[in-house]
């Protein structure tokens, strides 16, 4: 009883009567989404098992077998509900995925669709099917989600190996906050399902693509309508001819020379931070004396060897403020470092700054676990010479990675 007049007392319930005519469909979305705002996965599934039940299904047992134990499992949550930046928005994993299986089943209408209106565009696709076409159709979702489900699902601690194709072009993606190409690639890894070959040679050539064009400021804004068309009109015969006659504009080897050299288009952190990164895994791979292990997670700090404020020690090296950026900004005179430096150690001369000053913990070798800094420890002098050298011999291994004259025309 004390329970029972708790809830008929209790402000935290509502109660809704509804008339046998009204849809209970629009007025659970439209309560719910007052508030504490629903994902459109949230709205989709409570449309597809209300169509279940209004077509007198098993409707439990649908859920159970299509749903439940893929999105809503414990160990499957924190995959499908983190959160992706689209844009300036942020949608989550399954709602990215919805889309995703929206495109390639063609009923999501790029040129004028979004995805605000996701989920009335799957209220709309289900609405005449009858209880077959509504399994199958759940059926296909469970079989390209379990697909999605398996891609690289990478974090600042994954362990990341140069090796793993797969898993390099996941994390490329995820710093440069490229999801408009997951369509793409899930229709690319159901249809390639039995032709591993095939597959890796279509990822290499999504991740050259991405990455170059990101290094060289090309624009990504019509990316969304580019995969979904791509997608819908995807070669499942030919997907690898497919991909290198519909993917445009890629840069030319000396447009990227000039992102990694020129002072005109000098490398953001991030960009370098990312190319340093898998430049060290390429080592590590190919390295085979080497006692290092060929993982790494992506948490280091990017340092200029030549600081940034390099007017009081560094005076000598650079003759004015432009010859300094021209210095400073190559991706030779960067590194990767296990933390940051102190700045009165990050902005003193190299000797200094290579070894410390004994008041500090903190220098470049005691920092240097990686074999692209451990490299500059025996460097007595750093000047122009030195960069330069350094940056024409990480150009190179950029180019053994990222082919770019052989990977579109072999």
């Amino acid at each position: 009883k004390e329970f029972l007049d708790f809830i008929l007392n209790s402000k935290l319930w509502v109660t809704i009567n509804l008339d046998t005519n009204e849809d209970e469909q629009k007025i659970f979305d439209s309560i719910n989404t007052a508030g504490l705002k629903l994902t459109a996965t949230d709205i989709i599934k409570n449309a597809l098992f209300a169509k279940a039940m209004a077509l007198n299904t098993d409707y439990e047992k649908l859920y159970k077998e299509y749903w439940e134990d893929l999105f809503e499992a414990k160990e499957n949550k924190e995959f499908w509900e983190e959160e992706i930046a689209t844009g300036r928005l942020k949608r989550v994993q399954s709602e990215i995925f919805l889309h995703s299986f929206a495109i390639i089943g063609g009923f999501f209408d790029v040129e004028k669709d979004t995805l605000e209106n996701l989920s009335d565009i799957y209220k709309q696709k289900t609405r005449d099917f009858s209880a077959q076409q509504l399994e199958s159709f759940l059926k296909k979702i469970k079989e390209y989600a379990l697909i999605y489900q398996n891609f690289p699902y990478i974090t600042k601690d994954t362990p990341l190996c140069f090796e793993n194709d797969e898993q390099r072009l996941f994390h490329i993606l995820k710093v440069t906050d490229t999801n408009t190409i997951m369509p793409l690639i899930l229709a690319l890894k159901f249809n390639l399902k039995n032709n591993s070959d095939i597959m890796k040679k279509c990822l290499n050539l999504l991740e050259v693509f991405i990455l170059t064009r990101w290094l060289c400021f090309k624009s990504t804004k019509d990316y969304n309508k580019l995969f979904a068309n791509m997608t819908k009109k995807l070669n499942k015969t030919n997907p690898l001819e497919f991909l290198k006659n519909n993917l445009k504009d890629i840069p030319k080897r000396y447009e990227i020379e000039d992102c990694l050299i020129s002072k005109d288009n000098y490398l953001a952190n991030k960009k370098a931070a990312l190319i340093l990164f898998w430049i060290e895994l390429y080592r590590r791979h190919t390295n085979k004396k080497t006692q290092d292990s060929i993982e790494l997670s992506y948490k280091w700090t990017l340092e200029h060897l030549m600081p940034q404020s390099w007017e009081e020690n560094w005076k000598s090296i650079a003759k004015d403020e432009l010859h300094a950026e021209d210095l400073i900004y190559q991706i030779g005179n960067m590194t990767l470092l296990k933390s940051s430096l102190n700045s009165a150690i990050k902005n003193a001369s190299w000797k200094i700054k290579l070894n410390g000053d004994g008041s500090r913990k903190n220098s470049i070798k005691s920092c240097a676990d990686l074999l692209i800094t451990r490299e500059l420890c025996d460097k007595t002098i750093w000047n122009e010479d030195t960069i330069r050298d350094r940056t024409q011999r990480l150009t190179q291994e950029f180019f053994k990675i990222w082919n770019v004259d052989d990977i579109f025309t072999k």
